[in-house]
């Protein structure tokens, strides 16, 4: 591993170990801009650990768009993780990527997706 390749995803650990929205958008850079699909993979891990709904727009996004099958996936993953509603219509559409594990990703977060929702109307009652 090269250093540089290890000391970003080092640092992209270290922000999700905050706990904080803080580290949302410096998250997001990551996943948006980082030349390695290994660091894009972790941001969009560590957005999906985090569960901030301010990180769903960015993961919409390397979910539709990322060229590395990975972060698609992760990407899907994190979007049911966080169990936004706004994620619904991005996850349909990736139902039919290209790849099989990136579809199964997005079938996978929709079907979380559907149990956050009964478990909130449950709550609600």
């Amino acid at each position: 591993i090269k250093p540089s390749l290890l000391l970003r995803v080092h640092a992209v650990c270290m922000l999700a170990d905050m706990k904080n929205e803080m580290a949302v958008p410096a998250l997001c850079k990551v996943l948006r801009q980082d030349p390695r699909p290994l660091s894009r993979h972790e941001a969009a891990f560590s957005l999906g650990q985090l569960g901030f709904k301010s990180a769903v727009p960015t993961l919409l996004e390397a979910m539709a768009k990322d060229e590395s099958v990975l972060v698609r996936h992760e990407s899907a993953v994190a979007l049911g993780s966080i169990g936004d509603e706004r994620a619904r219509e991005g996850l349909e559409e990736t139902c039919q990527d290209a790849d099989e594990d990136v579809r199964l990703s997005a079938e996978i977060a929709l079907a979380d997706l559907d149990f956050l929702k009964r478990l909130r109307s449950r709550t609600k009652r």
